[in-house]
């Protein structure tokens, strides 16, 4: 009876991280058509609705757009390491198995070069991603999405 358990647990689990991904890509859609307000907009600009308008916090906002990031491919390698290697399924576990997205100096109060950034995400994508140019040039841009840089006229010219 424990091991069936055990099985829903991670079978729940699974879902729910699948759908804060998909969550944080409608948020990153939203943004970028006007539906949801950016930091900063006035609250009675237009017809878009804030982000704890719709009953999201902006901390969880911030995790969704996280987990859109992850190219599918290395959401699916997460999850198959750590059922693999514990018994259940946690979301704790799926997110430390997952590469750490790149960070700046804190102490910068320039923003980072976008070209150093650009190819920097390249680097980490093309590890991850193995060469192979289809998914590659899919998770290049689900990055860029999340990150609001266009890097993908800084890298796409690498693998054509």
């Amino acid at each position: 009876m424990q091991a069936n358990d055990d099985e829903l647990v991670s079978k729940a689990v699974e879902i729910k991280l699948r759908a804060k991904q998909r969550a944080g890509e409608m948020l990153v859609e939203g943004k970028k058509s006007g539906q949801i307000k950016s930091v900063g907009q006035a609250k009675n600009s237009g017809s878009a609705v804030r982000i704890p308008d719709i009953g999201i916090t902006h901390r969880d906002s911030a995790e969704y757009r996280r987990l859109a990031a992850v190219p599918e491919r290395v959401l699916e390698k997460a999850i198959t390491a750590v059922k693999k290697r514990d018994r259940v399924l946690t979301e704790a576990a799926v997110k430390r198995e997952l590469p750490k997205p790149p960070s700046f100096p804190k102490d910068n109060k320039q923003p980072p070069d976008i070209n150093m950034f650009a190819l920097k995400v390249c680097s980490r994508l093309e590890k991850l991603i193995e060469g192979e140019t289809t998914d590659w040039l899919n998770a290049l841009s689900k990055n860029a999405a999340y990150l609001n840089y266009p890097i993908e006229t800084q890298c796409a010219s690498r693998f054509e």
